[in-house]
């Protein structure tokens, strides 16, 4: 009885036989450019400390901005369209000044 080792071994020798090499065609088709992007900012909003997720979809998109608004209170999120901002969590009602209570 073989094992899943020897298995697996042959499994790529016909690949590499046929020409085929999953790696490669996967390289080939992984996406590197997404019409929405969603990223998190420093405090005073200068760079960005971490690029949350890119999005293809527009209601995925403001979803995505949504829950990452939800999961980090507080911190500067923005939900933007190339260089266009759609939603900033930091600056969302900044025009409209201090609330009053």
């Amino acid at each position: 009885m073989k094992t899943l080792l020897v298995r697996a071994q042959e499994a790529r020798g016909r690949q590499s036989q046929c020409g085929f090499d999953l790696r490669r065609a996967r390289a080939r088709s992984l996406r590197t450019h997404f019409i929405f992007r969603v990223d998190t900012w420093t405090p005073d909003g200068e760079s960005i400390v971490e690029h949350v997720a890119d999005v293809e979809d527009y209601q995925l998109a403001l979803a995505t901005y949504r829950a990452a608004c939800e999961r980090w209170p507080g911190t500067p999120t923005t939900l933007r369209q190339g260089a266009r901002v759609i939603e900033d969590s930091a600056g969302a009602c900044a025009w409209l000044g201090p609330t009053r209570g």
